[in-house]
């Protein structure tokens, strides 16, 4: 019986993949960090005004208090003056990454997508997943640089360099150009 049965051809998976699948994958693993920038902005342009009109009266009568306290507390860098922006416009953009990404990881399209990466990344010493860590920089640093230790010890080093150099987070971003402006 399985001898009458005509075999199927069987094919190489390498030529069967398109030459752009690297770049599809370069897209897709950047849109985490897009939307989460884009959403997470939305949201903080309607709460922030919200937010400062509790914070800043705040801050006004907190300037009264003994001088190192009043500029901690809040300076122009102190916890009060500075707290919105933390928690209005910092912290939905890395919890929304991280959502996104999960969903990523649970959904098996991560792996799929740094496996794609691959052919593209081997000449620099890293593989998909180190750049997938560098991509979660964008939202924060410190997670991806922590997820770094989990990186093969002979491309650690160039992953967090990666993430230190190549990855500004949302909000550092905005810093980083404006020096290099011209």
């Amino acid at each position: 019986m399985g001898r009458d049965m005509p075999r199927t051809p069987t094919r190489t998976v390498g030529k069967t993949r398109s030459a752009l699948g690297p770049f599809w994958a370069l897209l897709l693993l950047l849109a985490p960090a897009w939307a989460a920038v884009a959403a997470a902005n939305r949201l903080a342009d309607r709460i922030d005004p919200w937010v400062r009109a509790r914070t800043e009266p705040l801050a006004g009568s907190l300037t009264s208090w003994p001088q190192p306290f009043a500029e901690i507390v809040a300076g122009d860098y102190g916890f009060v003056t500075m707290g919105p922006l933390l928690l209005v416009w910092a912290t939905p953009v890395v919890v929304l990454h991280a959502l996104l990404m999960s969903g990523y990881r649970a959904s098996g399209l991560l792996g799929r997508l740094t496996t794609g990466m691959n052919p593209w990344l081997r000449p620099f010493g890293m593989t998909g997943r180190e750049l997938a860590r560098v991509v979660m920089g964008f939202g924060c640093n410190v997670p991806a640089v922590i997820s770094a230790r989990s990186s093969p010890a002979c491309s650690r080093g160039v992953c967090v360099s990666a993430i230190a150099f190549g990855s500004a987070c949302s909000y550092q971003l905005g810093a980083t150009l404006a020096v290099f402006a011209v």
